[in-house]
């Protein structure tokens, strides 16, 4: 297999995640430079991989034509004679670059064979693509010759593409109207709203999806959505009901209601409940059996269940019952069967365990490559011996299938994260709000990545753009709430906790722990700091929460040889294990830098997996590290 080199400018990164995955999964090494920011490059170590790659695949778009960095990687590709040139936007490439013909990608959507082209190109033999030469002395060229020879080979390339994706989004349009179910002026407010929010996907399955005014009845939308909103000063609550134009009665049907709930928490969640129902529905369309209207209706109420509730299990298996040739029911019903058991550990966990598995089998015995397949596949690999690997070869098999899977993609963010590679799991939930930027929980972790990264700013600006979106938000207040407790203002988060811990929740063992770590936190005596750590200590060795919650308030105080004598005990590495993401945030610096740290991760399997798949989590490559982390491996293995 071949080593890539992939030239792309850094606005390009989703596009370029996207490139880099199918070819990986198509075996080849690929290194590209989605860690290093404008500004800031390592020119020796891009040179050195440059210079190494057998293919120079640049990607071709608006921003990289422009891009200084990009011309030169091109130019070294060109003149070494390994160029691979793809457009990834209808751009003509800068000069001396425009005799290439270029693959063209710019209609790449979804599935191995939208890249077909490309893995072709790159398998080819080993056939270097050759420099330009001269005309021969005294000649001139004829470009009219020249064009005509594109524009054949272009319309050859064309007709390639054409064939292989004339049925992907015609066949899994859809078009929908939103309209108010009542004459109250907040039902067409909030109808006009969720259809607004709606036009927001611009890639993904609801790429092409089409919101049509309710008032044109010969537009012929597949579905109509009436919206009703009701209620007073203390609290409003929204009515959703959902038809089919192919069929008679109710679809799907759902309430959003809940104490000082305001218009922007209706819309929101209004707007992300109807982005998973459509969502579900493309899958259906893309399913070889499609079910009755009773059956469908029944698993619409599934996907819009929060799936952190026996609701949507419960769903999912009549679902299953009623329709068992219907693929999505069963690999629903799998993925959150083994999404429910990982944290935390159930006592009939063996038994669920079994019966995920077996649906699962189901599912792909129906359609092997259905996406919810591989997140349940990931979830059943979680705690196995080789766990990063096994998730993220199942998580990359799977995008290949489905690169527009915002659930694959959320998946894969969090299986970075706990092997250290903390900028890949940022792109990867960049990708997925990409994809479904509706929903609170997606938005969310691309928060939480960037703050975990190291990347606070970054959170907290795109945290504050999202309170502009949705003012007033009590999702995003709890989000904020998160980010000021570990890294912003902890006089904020602590009033935000006492505001909220009235009733059953004061007085609790956890409030009692976070009040005394954010008082330390704004008033950090010795004093304060040990009250915390011994707050949290009890905690741990009475089970209430997971190992890891002590570990970080250890790290947040620099308690470096405390943390280390807390995970000496193998039953502690047992817990570390299963969250082995929270020693790569940024508040656990000071544990990283530790030599220690590398022993520590040979004990909970990460080294072997960074040995095994060359990809070293990102804090190895910071300069300022006290040692180096492959020395200090070798040293392990004498």
């Amino acid at each position: 297999m071949a080593s890539i080199f992939l030239s792309y400018a850094r606005d390009d990164a989703a596009k370029a995640a996207r490139v880099a995955q199918a070819l990986e999964s198509a075996g080849h090494r690929v290194w590209w430079d989605k860690h290093i920011g404008a500004g800031s490059r390592f020119g020796a170590e891009i040179e050195e991989a440059l210079t190494a790659a057998d293919r120079v695949v640049v990607l071709w778009s608006k921003a990289s034509v422009r891009s200084a960095w990009v011309l030169d990687e091109a130019a070294a590709g060109r003149d070494s004679g390994r160029l691979l040139p793809v457009l990834i936007e209808k751009v003509d490439p800068p000069l001396g670059f425009r005799q290439f013909q270029a693959i063209d990608l710019t209609k790449a959507r979804r599935g191995e064979a939208a890249f077909a082209p490309l893995l072709e190109a790159v398998q080819a033999d080993g056939q270097h693509i050759p420099p330009p030469s001269s005309p021969p002395a005294g000649t001139r060229a004829m470009p009219w010759r020249s064009l005509a020879v594109a524009f054949a080979l272009l319309m050859v390339v064309g007709a390639g593409w054409w064939l292989m994706t004339r049925a992907s989004p015609s066949d899994e349009a859809l078009s929908v109207s939103v309209a108010a179910g009542s004459n109250e002026p907040r039902s067409a407010e909030l109808a006009r709203s969720i259809a607004l929010d709606l036009g927001q996907y611009r890639a993904g399955p609801l790429g092409s999806l089409t919101i049509l005014d309710p008032a044109d009845k010969g537009g012929g939308a597949n579905y109509r959505v009436d919206v009703t909103a009701s209620g007073d000063s203390t609290g409003l609550h929204a009515d959703i009901a959902m038809r089919s134009s192919g069929a008679k009665g109710l679809l799907w049907s759902t309430t959003i209601e809940g104490d000082g709930l305001r218009m922007v928490d209706l819309r929101q969640q209004a707007a992300a409940k109807l982005g998973r129902v459509l969502n579900c529905l493309i899958d259906i369309q893309r399913s070889a059996n499609r079910p009755s209207h009773e059956v469908l209706g029944l698993y619409l109420a599934g996907c819009s269940a929060d799936v952190d509730s026996d609701e949507a299990i419960s769903i999912l298996r009549s679902v299953t019952a009623k329709a068992p040739d219907f693929a999505p029911g069963w690999a629903g019903l799998a993925y959150l069967e083994t999404d429910s058991f990982i944290y935390p550990a159930q006592d009939n966990q063996t038994d669920m365990r079994r019966a995920a598995i077996e649906h699962l089998a189901q599912a792909r015995r129906l359609d092997p490559q259905i996406a919810e397949g591989y997140a349940a596949e990931a979830n059943l690999v979680l705690n196995g011996p080789s766990a990063a690997t096994d998730v993220l070869n199942v998580l990359d098999r799977g995008l290949a299938a489905h690169p527009d899977s915002a659930l694959l993609h959320g998946q894969k963010s969090s299986a970075l994260q706990s092997v250290g590679r903390m900028n890949d799991s940022v792109v990867e939930a960049e990708q997925a709000v990409e994809f479904n930027p509706l929903a609170r929980g997606v938005r969310g972790n691309l928060i939480s990545a960037l703050a975990f990264a190291g990347r606070t700013k970054e959170a907290f600006d795109l945290l504050d753009q999202a309170d502009r979106i949705w003012p007033g938000s009590n999702s995003f207040a709890n989000i904020r709430y998160v980010l000021n407790l570990r890294f912003g203002d902890p006089a904020a988060a602590l009033k935000h906790l006492r505001d909220l811990g009235s009733g059953s929740a004061a007085g609790s063992a956890m409030d009692e722990a976070w009040v005394a770590f954010l008082e330390a936190r704004i008033d950090p005596t010795p004093a304060k700091i040990a009250k915390a750590l011994e707050a949290f200590r009890v905690r741990n060795l009475n089970q209430v929460v997971p190992i890891t919650g002590y570990i970080q308030a250890l790290g947040t105080f620099d308690r470096v040889d405390d943390v280390y004598a807390a995970l000496a005990k193998s039953e502690s590495l047992t817990g570390l294990r299963l969250g082995t993401e929270v020693l790569f945030r940024a508040h656990m610096k000071s544990v990283r830098y530790d030599p220690r740290f590398i022993g520590l991760s040979k004990r909970v399997g990460l080294l072997d997996y960074w040995q095994r798949s060359e990809h070293w989590p990102d804090y190895c490559n910071d300069p300022r590290l006290p040692y180096n982390c492959k020395a200090e491996a070798a040293k392990l293995s004498r």
